[in-house]
């Protein structure tokens, strides 16, 4: 699924290497913001644990990028609330 998402979006082939080797954990936030496809449930929930937990852009967008891969495994095309929260669990404790 990953290789078929970002094949077509130009500029992620490594320097030199051929398209399609991009990964959800390798994609700038801005592709995956394009290319993620959550639900709107799956954003709402995302937002407000940000929030809660006190997430830094880095952190929200790497529960994003879990929650991606895990929708994949899923075999789903949309990010659901059932991933962003199994994301979320996958964070570590704060110490």
């Amino acid at each position: 699924r990953q290789r078929e998402r970002y094949a077509a979006v130009p500029g992620l082939a490594p320097a030199g290497g051929p398209a399609g080797l991009a990964t959800n954990a390798r994609v700038p936030a801005r592709v995956l913001e394009r290319t993620g496809a959550a639900t709107s449930d799956a954003r709402d929930l995302l937002v407000a644990a940000a929030e809660r937990m006190g997430l830094s852009a880095r952190g929200f967008y790497r529960v994003l990028r879990v929650a991606r891969t895990l929708a994949d495994l899923a075999d789903s095309a949309t990010v659901g609330p059932e991933h962003v929260a199994e994301a979320l669990r996958w964070r570590p404790a704060l110490r």
